[in-house]
């Protein structure tokens, strides 16, 4: 956590009078602001890399051998590393999963349409028919239970004589 030091803390993280500051309770404090609590400074993840680069390419050209903070370019760069390594393998598992989908729909298909074909092939079945057993068991509505869409009239409200006193 200590290339969130290199960031601008806000005025609440100051360093105390005496100057001494302890760098863990500074890291803490970093990564509290810098990290997931902190909404306003969250970036999408190319955003994020391309900063990163562009840190890591001024870093090189102009202030090559020197730290900030107590971290070198290296310690930067395996950070850097790090994320790319991270990106990749979510794209990997986002490959997975999109391509797991894609065969589950595939397959949901094709068990729907072999369900209906059963519930068609039982309704056909001069042993079983429309209404069987079967039919019920197998989790399908037998036709005499099917409403037919129809509505049937309402029946008008009459109000009671007392009300219309």
């Amino acid at each position: 956590m200590s290339y969130f030091l290199n960031q601008e803390l806000p005025e609440t993280h100051a360093v105390p009078q005496g100057g001494v500051v302890d760098q863990e309770v500074l890291e803490i404090q970093a990564s509290a602001w810098f990290g997931k609590e902190n909404k306003l400074n969250m970036t999408s993840t190319p955003m994020l890399i391309k900063r990163l680069r562009k840190q890591e390419v001024a870093w090189t050209e102009l202030a090559m051998g020197e730290e900030f903070a107590g971290m070198t370019l290296e310690d930067f760069r395996s950070i850097v590393t790090e994320v790319d390594d991270a990106v990749s393998n979510l794209d990997k598992c986002n490959a997975l999963v999109s391509a797991g989908i894609k065969a589950r729909r595939e397959a949901e298909a094709r068990a729907r349409k072999m369900s209906k074909r059963l519930a068609m092939a039982i309704k056909s079945d001069p042993k079983h028919g429309e209404d069987s057993a079967l039919l019920r068991a197998s989790g399908f509505k037998p036709e005499s239970e099917i409403r037919n869409g129809r509505k049937t009239a309402s029946k008008p409200v009459v109000a009671p004589a007392a009300l219309l006193q």
